[in-house]
């Protein structure tokens, strides 16, 4: 047996030659064994995201509109906005912790 590797195969992306066992081109780092998605799969990727985007916007629409939502979205500022003041909270953080606390002054009365 022979540990010689031959450099018989092509990358399919940048058409350089590679290692037989290789699962990456070297030049470009395309993945030899990926598959191309169809164009099928493709627009079924695209329309589900925008579905899922369209029904979200709906929604926070909707919250928004209820004064529970305004002072929950009023919260998330203030508390994003301290997040920012505060060097060890993230901004995701204070969001959601000032949302939490609004909604829970609002739910607890």
């Amino acid at each position: 047996m022979s540990d010689v590797q031959t450099a018989s195969k092509q990358c399919s992306k940048c058409e350089r030659s590679v290692w037989d066992d290789a699962k990456f081109c070297s030049e470009c780092g395309y993945s030899l064994g990926a598959v191309e998605p169809s164009r099928e799969t493709l627009t079924s990727v695209k329309d589900f995201a925008l579905g899922t985007a369209a029904e979200i916007q709906k929604g926070s629409q909707e919250a928004l509109r209820s004064e529970t939502g305004k002072k929950m979205a009023a919260g998330a500022a203030i508390g994003a906005v301290l997040a920012t003041v505060i060097p060890f909270v993230g901004w995701g953080a204070g969001a959601f912790l000032g949302a939490g606390f609004v909604a829970y002054k609002r739910f607890t009365r």
